[in-house]
């Protein structure tokens, strides 16, 4: 009867002690979940404007799972259908510009900054490469700030912020 009582604090313990950890865990990476993008707006470092050069109601969502994999998939409001089944070179070149960020990996958190290790992506150019993002909370959104960096779209140096809100 003890070791019967024993076991059943033990898996007492375990089981609270396995909360507890995955609560800290959580806790400690606020940015774990599936966001959806609210708005995406540039600032322009050289002239130091901002601008919304993708359309005021721009879609995508941000994955970031607690293992530490990553998934983003943001595209402008711009985007229209095919003509007709097949689409054509110039519809898909169309829908390729609307694209403002696609590219998966891994990632790392260090204090109020996480660092996607890329290894899939849009822009061939970044594959293994390391992309820095800045966040903030404003209320329950999160708001996501890049390091400055060349536009892909002109090549001017720029900051982008992304304000997103949690789905799960």
């Amino acid at each position: 009867m003890r070791r019967m009582i024993v076991c059943f604090a033990m898996t007492i313990g375990v089981s609270v002690g396995l909360g507890a950890i995955s609560a800290v865990a959580e806790g400690a990476n606020p940015i774990v979940g599936t966001w959806k993008l609210l708005s995406f707006s540039r600032h322009d470092l050289a002239n130091q404007s901002d601008s919304n050069i993708v359309g005021e109601h721009p879609t995508g969502y941000i994955t970031l799972t607690p293992g530490g994999h990553m998934v983003v998939w943001l595209v402008g409001d711009n985007r229209k259908p095919p003509s007709d089944t097949v689409p054509t070179d110039a519809e898909r070149l169309a829908w390729f510009k609307d694209i403002i960020s696609a590219y998966g990996g891994t990632y790392s958190v260090e204090g109020n900054r996480y660092v996607m290790h890329i290894e899939s992506a849009w822009i061939p150019a970044w594959y293994g490469t390391d992309q820095t993002r800045y966040f903030s909370f404003d209320g329950t959104k999160l708001v996501v700030k890049t390091a400055p960096f060349k536009s892909a779209f002109d090549g001017r140096d720029v900051i982008n912020t992304l304000v997103l809100e949690k789905l799960e």
